[in-house]
This record gives C-alpha cells, structure tokens and sequence, in this order.
C-alpha cells in the first residue's frame, strides 16, 4: 500500500510506501515523518493508494513512521488547503507550513498507568515491593484507586523516582494524556438577556436564519450605514447558527478590531470561542489552534487568517467590512481570506454573510448579477442621522499648517462641548520626506526606489519598505548646504501641531509606530472609550469598525494623499475611507460632523461620500470599469519578476511575455496582456522590479494559462529570478 505526502516545503506530494505494520494506523490527513535528501521530514498523507500499475523510475521508499502527538489534519481543510495551491499557484507544502502553528505536537502531559493485573500479583511480589523502601506498593494501590497517576509538581522527587522504577519492573508504563486548554473568554453566556432589533435587522436575520436551517451554501451581502447594527445581526446569525448545531467563523479586517468584537461575542454566546490572527504568540497560536482542532469550540473569531482554522461543521462565515484590503495578503501566499470564505463555505454547505457600509464593487456586481443576495439596512440604530460633511475646498482658503479655519472653529466648539475629534491622516511620521532648499535633492533610500521618511521623535530617516533608517541629515549629501526642510506632513507633525493650536486638550496619536509595543493598540482605543483624550490623531488604522459614542467631530486633512495614488481601485478605496472615516462621527443620539479637506472637491469619491451615496458612486465607477476593461467585468492575473539585477528582471519578464504573446494567438477566450513595465515602486529592498497584467473576461482562461505556462517559465529564466503570482490583484503597486 502507497500513501502521497505533503512535506512543509516547496514540492507537490511525494510517493511513499506504507509499511506492513502501520496500515491500519494511517489515513488521509495523518502526520508522519518521511525519508528525504538523508533527513527525516514531517509531513501529511493526502492520498491513499492501494497498489500502483505503473511504478516510478525511481526506488519508493517507507514511511519512517507515525508523528505520535500530532493530531490528523481534517480531510476536508487538506481539500481546502489543495483548492488554494490550484487557484493562486502555489505549493501545497508551503501553504500547510505557513497557515500551521509551528507547534504541532498535541499539548499532553506525562502520566503512568497500570500494565499490570493488579489483582495477579502475588503475596510473594507485594512483600517485595513493600520491603524495598520507599512506596512502590503504596503508588500501585494509588494508580488502582484513582486511575493514572499524573506526572506533575505535587509529586515528590522520590515518588518520580519510584514511578520510572515501576515501569522498569513492568508494573507501570508512561502515557501521554491531553492537557486541559484555557479560552480566553471567561464570561457566560447572558441567555436571558433580550436584545430588541429595529425592524431592518430583525428581517435581515429572519432571512439568514432560514438559509442556516437549509443546511446550503448561499452569501449574503449586508449592506448597512455606519452605526446601522451590523454586528447585532452577525451575532444574531451566530447564535442561530448555534442553535442548529453547526459552527461559526467570524473574520475582521485588522487584529486591532477582535478584542471589541470578541467582547461582544463572550457576552452574548459565551466562552467557548478561539481567536487566531498574526498577534499572538507561538505559544498562544498553537494553543488556540489545539483547542479548536479538538472541537473544543463553537466559534473562531480573528483576522484573514482565521480562514485556515480546523474548525470542523462550519454553517457560517461572517466577513465584516469585507471591501478592505487588509483580506488580500501582499505577499507569499497571495491568497484574499474574503474570496477563500466563499470557497470553504461552498465546500461546506454554509451561508456566507459579507457585511460593510461601503461594499467592494465585486460584491455589489455580483448582487447585481444575482450570484449574492442583498440585505440592507438603511438607518442608524439610534435613530440619528447620518453626519453633515462639509467639503474645504483647500484652493480657496490657505489653511493653518494642516487646519482650514472652519476646522479649526469646528474642532473647539467640539471640545467646548465635551465631545472628542478624530482627525485623519494616511500619512506616518513628521513628514513623508525631506529636501535641500537650496538644489532640491530630496534623500532616497538606498534599496528602494522611494523617498525615506523623516521622524522627529527619533530624529530619523527610515523607509516604510525595508525598514532602513539613518539619522537625520543635517546638510545636503548632494550641494551640503544646511538648508534642509520637511516636505509635507505626517501624523507627527499633525500631532505638534494639535498640541501647539490647543494646549489643554489631550492628544492621542495612533499609528504603526505609537502602537508597536504588545497591547498598546487595545490600550490607546480603551482610552477613547473611557474619555481619557479629547483628540485623536490617526491613520487608516482609525477608521476601520470602532464605535465611539462620544466622538462628534471627523477630519479627513488631506484627501489627495488617497485619490491621486496611481491604482484604477484608487477612487474606490477613497471613497471606502472616507465614508468610513465619517461613519466615526455622530454614533450615538447626537448628530455628528465631518469636514474633509481637499483640493479636488469635484472627485467623484468626494462628491459621492459627502452625500452618503454609495450607489452612485458605484454605477459611476462601474460604467468606467466596464469601459477600460477593468474588475469585475474581467479577471486580472500580475506577473512580478523580482531580481537583484535590473538588466536581468526586464529580460526575464520580456521573455515571459513573449511566450505569452505567442500562446495569446491560440486562445479562443479574449486575453489582454499590459506591458511588460517596471512596478511602480520599481525596486523595494535591493530588488528590482518588472510586471505585466493579464486580462480576461474567464478566469478558467487565465488559470490554464498561468498552471500551463508558469512551470516552464521558473525553469528556464535566470536562477537570479524569482516569478510572483498574483491572481485577483488589489494592488498594483
């Protein structure tokens, strides 16, 4: 009998021979260790073969043996995990390696357990083992009475001594035995508490519901406004889902959203909940991976990767503010976590709900085109209204540093009223960059082809890619002259100068640098909670799902640093943030205000989002969709070749689109090929960096293309090389 297996490496399943004596032992998704290259490999059985006609050239050799304390993998996250390397190409061995914790080994303890028939042994073997000293007799009677005898601190180091002279004799032997799992919830459920639904979510939960009870795969869009009780809906749907005995998978977009959702969810459906995202340490990873592979829990909350858990009997994944980007991986396995909870739950028989205020134009496609229901709620569970957003044109008035006058009369007024202000920049440090005044030489990081960023705290420059940095210059490396000047500004400077314009008021800064340290995001957004800060400077990382009922006043500073990004989903990202932005201002009974800054007030992602009207933006951006032949009216598959020589990454992608070129001329489907170009950030740490698009209205089209075409094109192109694919792109950076 033959098995395939999957090592955590980049290489398809390799044959093995299963040895007479473990047959029974093994089947598809067991651990085992194999021979390979002179090393013993840990790895998963994917298939199981009884005999082979046609035997391979080479000698197949056994498996070494079973990988005791490693649990199975579930056959069906193994299919799971095979779709994934089929559609993004990419090895099946390198998606098991980074979706699992790198602690595999069930968390078990040592114990000792009779191996003997307690009552054969003889008078003769009692008085012996009573005369020898210590409490050999006493510890058998023990492990009789009670069961194993736990290897733990309680023990005495004499009784541990004895215990192994036991098994020496025979009379015990050593056995693993599962240790106990904490949640990190330690609540119960509140089953009595009743929680009243608007008419809006009560129908949308009575839609849902029914579709859980069908047992099949169906998505759901829910489209709701800021503050409409999307999450009300979401744990209504898990508790039905539940109910039905099935379990529940529960995706946000950033990790800094799951202690707030976690929270909610540990009231009302009590502990039996894992939380898996990139946060957590190695040790919390494979506990809480244990604790759902075990079947320990009812639901598994996280970020995207939370898709990869083993939970078994799932009957619905819930993807909220499933438009951000913050899904789509960027790098290695580029895999979207929203795309792959559409797949898992059609291998599953499960409903799909995606909620958002601003949905992806894919999804709001394919709502149009029948393939996803649609859900909507229209107003705010408080009964406010949407915020006022007023529109600065910044040509028409010279602001004050980064405040236009109506924001800064807006911003006190907010203060004077107890409420807190929540001001936006999608920009870090002091400033995105520095330059001589006097020949204009702005300073470049030596590995990327971008400008480095100049923070004033540390008084640094430091790129945002490869995480270089330099002190700050102190005259020109060009002309020197001292004569040197920040260019634009980031959150620090917006910060200096929040605290200059209204010294008493507590400022707040929340960005990747401020919250580096463990717990320092949940700390700053219990701040804001607790109305500990009156303003709060932030990025994106402000804008996503948090619900803060005092903050009246939104300000997106400057508008352009997102519109004019060089990317066709550029308006529609702007228009996402800033809707979503707004959608902070005004949460609770009293209305709020927006004011957003901008020198393109006549954007179609401004004039849209100052009106609330997410329709009409996306029949506008649609038609111009349609029109270029961009997504979702084609599927777009980007080619990178990466090399640390640029002469080498331009010949490398010419020649793959050559060949693609030639193989163009025998499709039967249309095909689009754009390029070969350099990225736009041509090289990022030390590696330059050449693509090329393909476009089709099929993505069978470009799936056969790329499986057929992608293995010849690692073989025959420069060692020096690497070829990236991504399939469904979110940028093109």
């Amino acid at each position: 009998m033959y098995a395939k297996v999957v090592l955590q490496l980049p290489l398809p399943p390799l044959l093995y021979k299963i040895p007479n004596n473990n047959t029974a032992d093994l089947s598809i998704g067991s651990a085992v260790y194999v021979p390979l290259r002179g090393k013993s490999q840990l790895g998963f059985i994917t298939e199981i073969i009884p005999n082979i006609t046609n035997k391979p050239e080479y000698n197949v050799k056994n498996i070494s043996h079973a990988a005791d304390g490693i649990p199975p993998l579930p056959v069906v996250l193994l299919n799971f995990f095979s779709w994934i390397s089929d559609y993004y190409h990419y090895p099946l061995g390198e998606i098991i390696s980074s979706t699992l914790p790198k602690k595999l080994e069930n968390p078990s303890a040592l114990a000792y357990e009779l191996l003997c028939n307690f009552e054969a042994i003889t008078e003769v073997e009692k008085k012996k083992l009573c005369s020898r000293g210590g409490r050999k007799w006493e510890l058998l009677e023990f492990c009789k009475k009670t069961g194993p005898i736990h290897l733990s601190n309680s023990l005495s180091a004499q009784d541990k001594t004895t215990l192994k002279k036991l098994v020496a004799l025979g009379y015990l032997k050593e056995i693993r035995i599962e240790k106990d799992l904490d949640f990190f919830g330690n609540k119960k459920a509140s089953t009595n508490a009743s929680y009243a639904l608007t008419e809006e979510q009560a129908q949308a939960l009575s839609v849902i519901r029914k579709s859980i009870e069908k047992k099949s795969f169906e998505t759901f869009l829910l489209e709701g406004v800021t503050g409409s009780g999307k999450t009300e809906v979401y744990l209504g749907a898990a508790q039905a889902c539940i109910a039905n005995g099935r379990s529940v998978v529960i995706m946000v977009p950033e990790i800094a959203l799951t202690p707030q959702l976690f929270d909610r969810v540990n009231k009302r459906l009590g502990n039996e909940i894992a939380i898996i995202h990139s946060g957590l340490t190695e040790k919390e990873r494979s506990h809480q991976w244990h604790l759902v592979r075990r079947g320990k829990v009812k639901i598994v909350l996280g970020a995207r990767s939370t898709i990869f858990s083993p939970i078994d009997n799932i009957g619905l994944l819930i993807v909220d503010e499933e438009h951000d980007g913050a899904f789509k991986q960027e790098d290695r396995l580029r895999y979207n976590a929203r795309d792959l909870a559409i797949v898992r739950a059609m291998q599953s028989n499960a409903t799909v709900l995606l909620g958002s205020a601003t949905p992806s134009l894919e999804s709001y496609y394919n709502v149009r085109s029948g393939k996803y229901k649609h859900l909507e709620l229209k107003n705010r569970v408080t009964g406010s209204a949407l915020p006022e957003v007023t529109v600065v044109d910044l040509k028409k008035e010279k602001p004050n540093g980064s405040f236009s006058s109506r924001l800064l009369e807006e911003i006190q007024n907010t203060l004077n009223q107890n409420k807190q202000v929540m001001l936006f920049l999608n920009r870090r440090g002091y400033s995105p960059y520095v330059l001589c005044a006097s020949c204009g030489d702005v300073p470049q990081c030596p590995n990327c082809s971008v400008s480095l960023t100049y923070y004033q705290k540390s008084r640094s420059l430091l790129c945002h890619y490869c995480d270089f940095s330099v002190p700050m210059v102190s005259s020109c490396q060009k002309c020197n002259e001292k004569n040197i000047l920040p260019g634009g500004i980031g959150t620090e400077n917006v910060e200096e100068q929040v605290k200059s314009l209204f010294p008493t008021a507590r400022v707040l800064r929340i960005d990747r640098e401020s919250t580096q340290k463990r717990n320092s995001l949940e700390n700053a957004l219990l701040k804001i909670a607790n109305k500990d800060v009156d303003i709060i400077v932030g990025t994106q990382m402000i804008a996503k799902g948090h619900d803060f009922p005092d903050i009246h006043l939104v300000a997106i500073l400057n508008a352009d640093s997102t519109i004019n990004i060089p990317d066709f989903r550029s308006a529609e990202r702007s228009f996402q943030l800033f809707t979503q932005m707004a959608g902070r201002a005004g949460r609770s009974i009293f209305n709020g205000t927006v004011i957003l800054q901008t020198y393109n007030p006549e954007h179609s992602s401004i004039l849209h989002s100052a009106k609330h009207n997410f329709k009409a933006f996306a029949e506008e951006e649609l038609s111009l969709r349609k029109n270029f032949h961009y997504p979702p009216f084609c599927r777009i598959v980007r080619i990178v070749v990466n090399s640390m020589n640029n002469a080498s990454a331009k010949m490398a992608i010419d020649a793959i689109a050559n060949d693609l070129n030639l193989y163009k001329d025998m499709q039967t489907q249309p095909l689009e090929i754009l390029g070969p170009a350099p990225s736009v950030i041509a090289k990022i740490q030390n590696k330059y960096r050449w693509n090329l698009l393909i476009k089709s209205p099929q993505a069978t089209t470009l799936q056969r293309i790329i499986k057929n075409r992608l293995p010849d094109w690692k073989k025959r192109l420069p060692k020096s090389c690497v070829v990236q694919v991504d399939v469904d792109p979110l940028s093109l950076l």
